[in-house]
Formats: structure tokens, C-alpha cells, sequence
């Protein structure tokens, strides 16, 4: 904006410059940069948002596993989502999805659940071998690894570019393993050093 200023949206999220603001002195349109805190940030809270306001799918027991959502909710970190053009509903709850280790999915009863990954979860059921329909099937994993992974976190929509974080401390052990270094980087909507260090730790890990 070509002065700062304070600008208070309208109820559908809307908001309007003056002339003054939003154009130079020989009346061409400037660069305008807006910097916002949204009251949504928790990654389960947006899921929620966005079925409520584009799938019409608010939060109660018709339609959701309160119990289990409300309990992701609780331990999900934060992150966030900029959708600049028409997106897929389903696209933009992946992306959150992968932010926070979620898994959002239907119940055999119907009801919508998230659930947030957990490497230590207790197992609640045992496949036996007289359970299998057809003998299961091994596959060479042995190209899915890492050594090191970065995180791209915090965009700046002024410029395109993200802070990063790289996750090393797995480097020598699985180098160890698979005698070659191996590295990806990972783009997300977070926006905190703590998330994207949890969610290095995550991919590491898996």
C-alpha cells in the first residue's frame, strides 16, 4: 500500500482501498501487501472450516466422529493454506492433511474422523494369517529412503520464497545402511521453526 494503515474486513471477508491508497501519484495502481493473522490456524480447525463453508458439513455427531476429531484437534499443530485460485476441496485437505500428520477419512458408519498420526499408537487389531483373502505380497522398498530431508515453511507471497529447514541428524545412520546420501525437499503451508522441525522428524522417521 503506498501508506500503511490498518483495514478491517467485512463479514464475507472482503475490504476496499481508497484511491489514494491503492494508486500512485499519476494514478496507476501500486503493489499492495497485506499482512493478516487468521483466527484459524490448527490444522484439525481448518479441516472443520472448510467442510462447514464449502461442503456444508458442520461439526456435529450427523455428520462427524466428534470424539476422535476433537481429540486430533487437541495435539494437531498449526499451519495454514492460501488458495488464490478455484481448488479442489479435496486437494486443500490433503495439503493440511500432510502438514500435520493427519489422516481424514469416513467411517464404515459414514461419519467424517481425523486422526492424527502416531508412530507409538497401540494396535487395536491383530490381521491373522486365516484372515488373508490372497497371500500377501513383498516388495522391494530398499530406493525408499532418506538420509536428510528440507522443509519448506513460512511462505512470503510477496516473493514466492520460503524459509527452510533441513533435518540431518538421521544422515549417518541411514547412510550406514544404504552407503548412498539421499535428500528431498518438501513443500508446506507451515509457518512455524517448531512445526517444520516436527515434521521432519516425522518424515525421518517413517
Amino acid at each position: 500500500m503506498k501508506t500503511s494503515g490498518t483495514v478491517t474486513p467485512a463479514a464475507d471477508g472482503t475490504f476496499t482501498l481508497t484511491a489514494a491508497q491503492a494508486q500512485d501519484a499519476d494514478g496507476d495502481l501500486v503493489d499492495i501487501f497485506a499482512d493478516f493473522t487468521m483466527p484459524i490456524v490448527n490444522g484439525v480447525s481448518i479441516i472443520k472450516d472448510l467442510m462447514k463453508n464449502y461442503d456444508g458439513k458442520t461439526f456435529i455427531s450427523s455428520f462427524w466422529d466428534t470424539a476422535e476429531t476433537t481429540a486430533a484437534e487437541t495435539y494437531c499443530r498449526n499451519t495454514s493454506i492460501y488458495i488464490d485460485d478455484d481448488a479442489a476441496l479435496s486437494k486443500c485437505i490433503e495439503s493440511i492433511c500432510f502438514d500435520c500428520d493427519l489422516r481424514f477419512f469416513t467411517h464404515d458408519n459414514g461419519l467424517y474422523t481425523v486422526r492424527l498420526y502416531d508412530a507409538a499408537r497401540t494396535p487395536v487389531m491383530t490381521i491373522r494369517t486365516d484372515d488373508y483373502l490372497t497371500a500377501p505380497e513383498i516388495q522391494n522398498s530398499g530406493s525408499e529412503y532418506l538420509t536428510s530431508c528440507i522443509i519448506k515453511y513460512r511462505k512470503s507471497l510477496d516473493n514466492d520464497k520460503y524459509r527452510t529447514y533441513e533435518e540431518t541428524s538421521y544422515a549417518a545412520a541411514a547412510y550406514a545402511i544404504y552407503k548412498k546420501y539421499k535428500s528431498k525437499t518438501f513443500e508446506t503451508g507451515l509457518y512455524e521453526l517448531t512445526a517444520a522441525q516436527e515434521k521432519a522428524t516425522t518424515l525421518m522417521d517413517y
